[in-house]
């Protein structure tokens, strides 16, 4: 997985060549935001072609599992509540949290590292992942027993983990999230082996 989101400059080379949207890029080193689910598979594309390399956004759980450290928003207090008051105590945690943080861009690597040398997992910019909605069934012993994926709405992993329609650019609108939106869309890429 890549160390750092898309930048700017990563992104300007792909619509210099003609392969990507041109989507308000700017310049400099900061995260490509403004960018939907077909913006980043296109780049993912490009940059593979460029490399000579296999590169494709990662799968939700490839997402959750580089991002582990970051998401680990249960307070100590929570672990005894049924999910929907620890989704409320959550959302709650996060207006009063959301108060205090910035939606202004940091340069890569503003957010720090995690212990897998993975910068800005916990930041302010939302990333893409390969990963579709899902409807299903679960049975009586609690294993899931039906799945009916729903590609067009995409998933994107962030603080919370928000189901976005494929074709949107903004955070704020077009997805459903738990918790509260982030302010920004972006991604970073996986290398296939």
């Amino acid at each position: 997985m890549m160390k750092y989101q898309v930048s700017r400059r990563d992104y300007m080379g792909c619509i210099v060549d003609g392969a990507c949207a041109d989507v308000d890029t700017g310049t400099g080193g900061l995260a490509q935001t403004n960018v939907n689910w077909i913006d980043a598979t296109a780049y993912a594309a490009w940059f593979s072609e460029k490399t000579g390399q296999t590169w494709r956004l990662p799968t939700v759980l490839e997402w959750h599992r580089a991002a582990a450290e970051r998401q680990g928003d249960v307070a100590p207090d929570e672990g005894d509540l049924d999910p929907g008051e620890r989704m409320l105590s959550q959302y709650q945690r996060g207006v009063f949290l959301r108060g205090s943080s910035s939606p202004a861009l940091r340069p890569l690597g503003g957010f720090g590292e995690n212990s897998l040398g993975l910068a800005d997992m916990g930041g302010n910019v939302r990333e893409w992942t390969d990963g579709c909605m899902e409807n299903g069934e679960i049975g009586d012993n609690g294993e899931i027993t039906a799945r009916d994926p729903y590609c067009g709405v995409r998933i994107a992993g962030g603080r919370h983990q928000a189901a976005i329609i494929d074709f949107v650019r903004a955070a704020s609108v077009g997805g459903c999230a738990v918790g509260l939106p982030s302010y920004h869309l972006g991604f970073r890429s996986v290398r296939e082996r």
